[in-house]
């Protein structure tokens, strides 16, 4: 309803009001003339031309105040008129007011009710139940919406939308996480560019099969390979008739290495145990079969090779037991006042055969004064051995290794191991402490038998300290570790 017609509306009444007047005014002139031809019917025309006279010389004040009394009549009609009509159309403005309101999508204002009149009073109150259910129903709809995408976003797996066109139309924050891309920076660009795959070929055409679940390794943000698990689905977008596809990414990386090492793990361990059995047998035999002519000397090399190869099986089956341990939850340490000196002194004499074997010098850096911490000897001890054992492995024949003990802040314990190894890249730092990874002879991280280091991890978080790797200058890395201490100086 607009305000030109309500302004029509208006006119109209108040035209209305005043043509009823008039016609009261027209009836009543009408009656007065009946009135006057009845009496002149009865009275002869001189005496009706007297008392005419007598009437315009004599009654014509009151003549004059009929008149003007007719026209207040009118114009107090004409008054009344109007302000009825506006006590109509005052609500119907506001009406009118309220229904542009809601169509332009503003619910908060209510709409006036008036009280009278009765039908106009009825229509706003239809209008305002109208203005509240279409809110309520807008708040639930977006509380829904807003709750969808939360749980999207929640969830681990990757959420990937493709048009047509193959242009990704979304990408959830699970997809993020997974391929290290951005949502602002994928948005409407070709999933082929974003997904590539190592070698030849395309994404697209690795998931042309909806409702299959594909195996599919691509390349991450970083260059990282990284093998996915790929669900997709069609699905029509409900604001266009346009049909796109719906991926769900899972990053199956640790699975597909874990299954891969299922086999490869049982070839290498047997590789593992093989080498000092080999050499424990050896040295067994050869003191067996020819003691009488051997010198001391020799003996006595057969005897470190056959320690040192009792040593390599020890460190050994300890990694396997407490990874297995750790795997199934069950790994536990038993803590006690412990002197440091003491674990150190051990993990030494445990060493000291293999570091001797490959002509490496150990320098030991401590203070005079250690204090006591309470700690798991024998857990520590292993973290020891598995850090010189790592410095020993990838540092060249006749190299240096420093152990370092530390007391960076009060009640804090830093123990560290430095090499002249090859260095770990950066990007591969923090595989290093992951089960089944060590590096490879260029200091690249690979997935085998690595269970040292993962050891130590675990030790020293059970401790309630934390494991770290830096560069070493000049070459090399310092694998370190702090644990918390407890008690009074040696």
């Amino acid at each position: 309803m607009s305000r030109r017609y309500l302004d029509s509306l208006t006119t109209r009444l108040m035209l209305t009001f005043v043509l009823v007047m008039l016609t009261t005014l027209v009836a009543a002139g009408g009656l007065a003339y009946w009135f006057l031809r009845t009496q002149l019917e009865n009275e002869t025309w001189g005496k009706v031309a007297a008392q005419i006279s007598y009437l315009i010389t004599t009654r014509q004040g009151p003549v004059i105040a009929l008149i003007g009394g007719a026209i207040l009549v009118v114009l107090a009609s004409a008054v009344l008129g109007g302000f009825t009509a506006s006590r109509m159309t005052q609500p119907l403005s506001r009406l009118n007011e309220a229904a542009l309101d809601i169509s332009s999508g503003n619910l908060e204002k209510p709409v006036p009710i008036p009280e009278i009149p009765y039908e106009i009073s009825a229509l706003a109150t239809a209008f305002e139940v109208s203005r509240r259910n279409m809110r309520q129903a807008i708040e639930d709809l977006s509380r829904a919406k807003a709750w969808a995408e939360t749980l999207i976003q929640s969830v681990v797996e990757g959420i990937v939308t493709i048009n047509e066109q193959g242009s990704i139309t979304s990408f959830s924050d699970g997809a993020e996480q997974i391929t290290g891309w951005r949502r602002s920076e994928v948005l409407m660009q070709p999933i082929d560019e974003i997904f590539k795959l190592p070698g030849s070929g395309t994404f697209t055409r690795q998931i042309s099969a909806v409702g299959v679940m594909h195996q599919v390794g691509i390349l991450n943000r970083y260059g990282q390979e990284i093998t996915l698990a790929v669900t997709g689905a069609r699905m029509r977008s409900p604001e266009s008739a346009e049909t796109q596809t719906a991926l769900v990414l899972r990053n199956i990386t640790d699975e597909e290495a874990a299954q891969q090492l299922r086999s490869y793990f049982l070839a290498n361990i047997s590789h593992e145990f093989r080498t000092p059995l080999a050499a424990l047998n050896a040295s067994v035999e050869l003191l067996l079969e020819e003691l009488h002519d051997l010198s001391r000397d020799e003996i006595t090399e057969l005897l470190e090779s056959v320690h040192y190869s009792l040593i390599a099986l020890q460190t050994l089956i300890d990694n396997l037991l407490e990874s297995t341990s750790i795997e199934a939850g069950h790994f536990r340490i038993h803590s006690r006042p412990t002197q440091v000196k003491s674990v150190i002194g051990e993990a030494i004499r445990v060493m000291k055969p293999l570091l001797e074997r490959r002509d490496q010098a150990l320098w030991l850096q401590q203070p005079d004064h250690i204090p006591t911490i309470k700690a798991d000897p024998t857990r520590l001890t292993q973290v020891l051995v598995n850090l010189l054992s790592n410095a020993s492995k990838y540092s060249s024949m006749g190299d240096q290794i420093v152990l370092q003990v530390e007391l960076p802040v009060p009640n804090m314990l830093r123990i560290s191991v430095a090499d002249q190894g090859p260095g770990v890249p950066t990007e591969d730092q923090g595989n290093l402490f992951r089960r089944f990874v060590r590096l490879d002879e260029r200091g690249k991280a690979q997935y085998g038998v690595g269970l040292g280091l993962s050891v130590v991890k675990a030790i020293v978080e059970e401790h309630g300290g934390y494991v770290g790797l830096d560069e070493r200058e000049g070459g090399g890395s310092i694998f370190w570790f702090e644990i918390p201490m407890d008690g009074e100086l040696l």
